[in-house]
């Protein structure tokens, strides 16, 4: 490790305090700046930054081998432990300690993501590179494409990564929309079931929870103009056209308003926006697919809970003490996003 950086009392007492993790196993993808898969397939996750002590001490870590790593693994390496430290309060008290070190690598770079793919040759991936991806976006003039779907495995790959990189990208919904619709599109026509966050995100439609999001937002807005704009933006969504018209008004208004400090609370403005399924299929699967054995069963997967207590904060716990009582009092609209979870 950087001797220099380690001659700071304040930074040495951090990394020794017992916040770093030992057994990374415990840890998720999403708690690491880095993740290399290698040639053979294997995945080697560098740089944890789950809490203070681990990001300060993998900025020393990066600051010793960043010459060791190529360009590209090196800026989505600094970039996500830039963010952490921003995070964690760490940028103002120690970011002149490791401004050359870490700071630098990551200027005017977009990186949504922690993955990175150890290349055979650049020549070669080019003249054999995917046909269908499921982000795309710009660094720069350069055009950026990741997690490749043109196969079945390849789909449920980037389904997979979709956990987190909706993490890394939450404070731009729209490449959560674009790659959400571009993995539904691939699964559909392989006929792969995805999760019920990539369905939400890449539909077409207006959710039917849309007016209660609309109010959520009014309830904690404390500045009466932007309360009424939220008002005004929902009474008047059909002049607006697509729904993703709508998700980027709203998305426009959350920031202006500071709401989009509590999207992890709220939602995002495309998560509230979208999600309609056909009135039909709503009554079905509320009246006869789903039973006390499925709501009960629904109750106790913390994945799909999290993102019912994304989607309903205000009956969640009620629903998790008494799945059935909760799911028979709840107006069709609300039955019928719990029941395509079911």
């Amino acid at each position: 490790m950087n001797q220099k950086l380690l001659e700071n009392p304040e930074i040495s007492n951090l990394i020794k305090s017992g916040e770093i993790v030992l057994d990374q196993k415990t840890l998720k993808d999403k708690d690491f700046a880095l993740i290399i898969m290698t040639k053979k397939g294997e995945s080697l996750r560098k740089f944890p930054i789950n809490s203070s002590g681990s990001t300060l001490s993998s900025a020393i870590c990066f600051a010793k081998n960043k010459d060791k790593l190529p360009k590209e693994a090196c800026q989505i390496a600094s970039s996500n432990i830039v963010k952490a430290m921003e995070f964690f309060d760490l940028s103002e008290k120690f970011g002149n300690d490791i401004q050359e070190t870490v700071f630098k690598e990551s200027e005017d770079v977009f990186c949504g993501t922690n993955l990175w793919k150890e290349k055979e040759d650049e020549k070669i991936v080019k003249e054999s590179s995917h046909k269908n991806y499921a982000l795309n976006y710009k660094n720069g003039e350069e055009v950026i494409n990741k997690y490749p779907i043109d196969t079945a495995e390849q789909v449920k790959e980037a389904s997979d990564r979709f956990d987190v990189l909706s993490y890394s990208l939450k404070d731009d919904p729209l490449y959560k929309r674009q790659m959400a619709w571009n993995i539904k599109k691939a699964a559909d026509e392989m006929k792969i079931r995805v999760s019920s966050e990539i369905e939400k995100y890449a539909s077409d439609e207006y959710s039917p929870l849309l007016k209660d999001a609309i109010d959520r937002r009014v309830r904690n807005c404390s500045n009466p103009e932007h309360q009424k704009l939220y008002n005004e933006l929902y009474e008047k969504r059909a002049d607006v056209g697509h729904p993703l018209n709508f998700a980027k008004c709203l998305e426009i208004l959350d920031k202006e308003a500071g709401i989009d400090k509590l999207w992890n609370k709220l939602g995002d403005s495309y998560f509230v926006t979208l999600g309609s399924v056909s009135e039909d299929y709503l009554n079905k699967k509320a009246t006869s697919d789903v039973v006390n054995e499925k709501l009960i069963s629904l109750s106790k997967d913390s994945t799909k809970m999290a993102f019912l207590k994304k989607s309903l904060p205000d009956i969640c716990d009620k629903f998790a003490k008494d799945p059935v009582k909760t799911f028979n009092g709840l107006p069709l609209s609300t039955r019928s996003l719990i029941a395509e979870m079911a």
